[in-house]
C-alpha cells in the first residue's frame, strides 16, 4: 500500500501508472475506451473513469436485482389475474404471427 502521509487514504489514482494503462488498453477494446478518453485529460484519468464506471455498475446491481424481482412479480400477478390461474403460462396459448 502506498502511504503519502499519516492521514492519506490511498485512492485508485495512487495506483494508476503506465503499466496499468497499457494493460487496460490491451484487454479492453479501443472503441470501448474511446468515450472515456474523450472525457479524460490523460491516460491515467481514462483508467480512473473506466474503473469508476465499473464501481458505479457494481453499486447498482443490488437495486437492479430488487427491481427485476418486483417487475417479474408484478407481471406474474397481472397475468395470473388475467388468466385466472397462477399457471397462466400453461393457460394462455402462445400466439405466433407468421
Amino acid at each position: 500500500m502506498i502511504v503519502k502521509g499519516a492521514h492519506h487514504q490511498a485512492t485508485l489514482r495512487d495506483y494508476v501508472d503506465a503499466a496499468l494503462v497499457g494493460t487496460l488498453e490491451h484487454i479492453v477494446a479501443e472503441p470501448r475506451l474511446r468515450r472515456y478518453r474523450h472525457a479524460a485529460h490523460s491516460d491515467s484519468e481514462t483508467v480512473i473513469l473506466y474503473c469508476g464506471n465499473i464501481q458505479l455498475a457494481e453499486a447498482l446491481i443490488p437495486t437492479l436485482s430488487i427491481l427485476e424481482v418486483a417487475l417479474r412479480n408484478a407481471v406474474h400477478d397481472t397475468l395470473t389475474a388475467h388468466a385466472g390461474t397462477e399457471f397462466w403460462f400453461k393457460a394462455v396459448p402462445p400466439q405466433i404471427d407468421v
